[in-house]
């Protein structure tokens, strides 16, 4: 029944110069309650809903498939609109959205708000605000240490700490700021460790790509307009 609810409402959207963005039928104690959100640029009118509205009851009464007693609903998504679909996706490139999705390996969800830039088959790619990332090391003594970013191009982007420290395994944090204060740009970075006993080159990749996020990971996406 959803998929000829389906067609009937995108027939009728192009009929009225307004898109489909999603279907829904709800079960409540008075019978089925047909919910059809309707879009488009700069936002639909109450007039384009009760159009649609009248349209899509006229159709479903002349056809009468639906046996159960239903009632119907037709307006506008709202400001937080859900993302359940790749045309979904595709409609929120370049804009802000909120991922809520599974981490690997790991029994916990997260969410991340940042702007949607590209969609493929099976992953997006969304640039993170607020992105930080952790750097880990261990040392064997008492030493002093500096770290170190640089970009792809070698450049070094700021540094992040010239100190000593205690013998055992540290954490630092990088926010994704040059020594400014301004945001870097995404892409590869790396992060470069330095000690009178040692030196290490690890890379990052600051805001990065989560393979297979859609199909695999995602719990729920939501655009935030």
């Amino acid at each position: 029944m959803l998929k000829k609810l389906e067609e009937i409402a995108n027939k009728v959207c192009s009929q009225n110069n307004v898109a489909l963005y999603d279907v829904e039928i709800k079960h409540a104690s008075k019978g089925k309650i047909l919910v059809f959100y309707i879009t488009k640029m700069g936002g639909v009118s109450i007039a384009e809903c009760r159009s649609v509205s009248k349209d899509i009851s006229r159709i479903l009464e002349e056809e009468d498939f639906i046996d159960a007693r239903y009632f119907l609903e037709v307006s506008s998504p709202g400001l937080e609109r859900e993302l359940k679909f790749k045309k979904h996706y595709v409609s929120a490139i370049n804009e802000k959205v909120k991922i809520t999705f599974l981490e690997n390996d790991k029994d916990k969800n997260v969410t991340k708000i940042g702007i949607l830039i590209e969609v493929f088959p099976e992953e997006i790619k969304m640039e993170i605000q607020d992105e930080l990332v952790l750097i880990s090391f261990s040392l064997p003594k008492h030493i002093k240490v500096e770290v170190s970013i640089y970009n792809i191009k070698g450049q070094k982007v700021k540094n992040i700490i010239n100190d000593n420290f205690i013998k055992g395994k540290h954490n630092l944090v990088w926010d994704g700021k040059d020594e400014s204060g301004k945001p870097v740009p995404s892409g590869i970075y790396f992060f470069k460790i330095e000690s009178e006993i040692f030196s290490e080159i690890r890379k990052c990749v600051l805001l990065k790509i989560l393979a297979d996020f859609i199909d695999a990971l995602i719990l729920k996406a939501v655009h935030i307009l």
